[in-house]
């Protein structure tokens, strides 16, 4: 099995494939790196890659401007376990990772602490349902929650389609419409997952809209649009998870804890500064840093386990 590098953000590169059996894969600005990103953002020797009994890890060797998983910046010269799906940003680029053959495990403790602290996430069964209902407030309330979950991911794949504002508009409402609709979209975990769902309700209404504005060209468009929108739709679910995963987490721990999360771990200010500003010890801000990494992959790992299970 190959562990795939897919460049998502950033300059044009090849995706990056390697055998798991490889020992290690340098990244840097030097010609023999293993992965070469020419840039005045990445550092000579930037970081490396190992697998070690079949589990992916990532050090930063001490570069400049540092390398970030799913947005938060690992520690130099730590190694850092990474999974299917992780994004790592090292300089202008952006690479979501597949073929590691592993998922970030959800353990009991962290989801004791997020059930506590941030309740049960709301199933997305429960919403299609009361958009099904005889009753119009229900159906009212739940067309709102649809749209308050899910606009922004939906606008952001259709932006990447290049599509205008009034059309993402209306795709968000032809989506939930079709969803609405569907017959096989009843609560039966046996018949599929609500993700594969919206994906196909979202690629569909995509591709209607594409055929309206290209009417008079020869471009194959469904060819054209379905190449690319696997790895945009998994791009931006991903985004999606990371940005409901911290605002719940933020809400979850101590303000004073997530500020020197966000200072330290995704603004990449230094723990001195941060503990200065803050009015903390350096250890305290290095143990909120991995208290609040840890529970943001913890949350993560909770929502898509919700969602792919209705």
């Amino acid at each position: 099995m190959n562990i795939i590098l897919k460049p998502v953000e950033g300059p044009a590169i090849d995706d990056v494939a390697f055998e798991n059996s490889d020992n290690h894969i340098t990244i840097g600005r030097e010609a023999d790196s293993d992965v070469r990103l020419d840039s005045e953002f990445v550092s000579r020797k930037h970081a490396i890659l190992r697998c070690e009994n079949k589990r992916w890890f990532i050090t930063d060797l001490g570069s400049q401007d540092g390398v970030f998983v799913n947005t938060i910046q690992i520690k130099t010269d730590e190694p850092f376990e990474f999974f299917d799906d992780d994004l790592i940003a090292i300089g202008p680029w952006t690479f979501q990772v597949s073929g590691t053959g592993a998922a970030f495990q959800l353990d009991e403790e962290s989801l004791a602490y997020l059930e506590e602290h941030t309740g049960s996430t709301s199933t997305n069964a429960s919403m299609i349902i009361a958009l099904k209902s005889e009753d119009v407030s229900k159906r009212e309330k739940a067309w709102k929650s649809f749209v308050e979950r899910y606009k922004g991911l939906i606008f952001k794949v259709g932006l990447s389609f290049q599509m205008s504002s009034s059309d993402i508009d209306d795709i968000v409402q032809e989506v939930l419409i079709a969803l609405m609709k569907s017959e096989e979209f009843v609560y039966d975990p046996g018949k599929g997952k609500f993700r594969s769902y919206l994906k196909k309700a979202t690629r569909t209404t995509i591709f209607k809209h594409w055929r309206a504005k290209q009417r008079n060209k020869t471009t194959a468009i469904e060819e054209v649009v379905d190449d690319q929108f696997d790895r945009v739709w998994n791009l931006r679910w991903r985004e999606y998870a990371l940005q409901k995963a911290l605002e719940s987490i933020q809400r979850a721990v101590d303000p004073t804890h997530f500020e020197a999360f966000e200072l330290c771990g995704r603004r990449g200010v230094p723990a001195r500064k941060v503990a200065e500003q803050l009015g903390i010890s350096e250890e305290l801000v290095r143990q909120a840093k991995l208290r609040v990494t840890t529970l943001v992959r913890a949350e993560i790992a909770r929502l898509e386990r919700n969602y792919d299970r209705e």
